[in-house]
């Protein structure tokens, strides 16, 4: 809901946030166009008219974006597991929509497929992971642990960047009432067949009115040119 970016953002829904002249989601997209998606759907809950009314400045040429607006709040899992209905694939791409990584998600695919797993992060390292929590997976990169933010937790580590590749059949699973992904899903799986895929790639959260106002700047840095 984007509480904490009220003071900036009071009557706006933070994914179609302004940054160096077009809607943040725009950016993700983008990220996904570059991996070779043609078919979106943006699982949508408070203010969903602004997304709605937005589409037409950013959704890609050649892309299909569907929205699915979730009935009562359902959290980050049950927003997902209410949009299954307009999936299709048997491999399902999840992203947030208040972050972006700039990194090839057509690597992440490959590491999911060659690890068979039933879902796949990319985590990113961070030089403060105290906004985030942290995570911890062996050498084959299979995840072990999830640990929540505390405070005084300012140091380095990897976190979980907002993206993931799912079997559809692990979202089946999910509970159709209201329930968090990060809390109530992940650590559940953890040790059976749930990976993570490590990057130091450039990584922006617009959580909060700091890290948004750096947003232009972001962008800005970016060598690949994709984003």
């Amino acid at each position: 809901m984007g509480t904490r970016l009220r003071a900036v953002l009071p009557k706006r829904q933070k994914v179609v946030a302004p940054v160096a002249g077009e809607p943040f989601l725009s950016r993700i997209l983008r990220n996904f166009q570059i991996a070779g998606v043609t078919r979106v759907v943006l699982a949508l809950g408070y203010r969903a008219d602004d997304v709605i009314e937005a589409m037409g400045s950013f959704v890609p040429t050649g892309m299909t974006v569907i929205p699915s607006v979730e009935p009562q709040p359902m959290g980050t899992g049950g927003a997902v597991r209410h949009a299954l209905a307009l999936i299709g694939s048997d491999e399902v791409l999840v992203a947030n929509g208040d972050s972006v990584i700039d990194y090839p998600l057509v690597d992440l695919i490959e590491f999911h497929r060659r690890c068979k797993a039933r879902a796949t992060l990319l985590l990113c390292e961070v030089p403060d992971i105290s906004r985030y929590g942290t995570v911890s997976l062996d050498t084959t990169g299979r995840i072990l642990s999830f640990q929540e933010k505390q405070a005084g937790s300012n140091y380095p580590g990897i976190i979980n960047a907002g993206v993931y590749i799912m079997a559809r059949t692990l979202i089946e699973g999910f509970p159709e009432s209201p329930h968090a992904l990060e809390t109530e899903i992940l650590p559940g799986l953890c040790g059976h067949d749930l990976y993570g895929l490590v990057t130091r790639a450039p990584f922006l959260d617009i959580g909060t009115p700091d890290d948004y106002r750096k947003a232009g700047e972001f962008f800005s840095q970016l060598n690949r040119g994709g984003l």
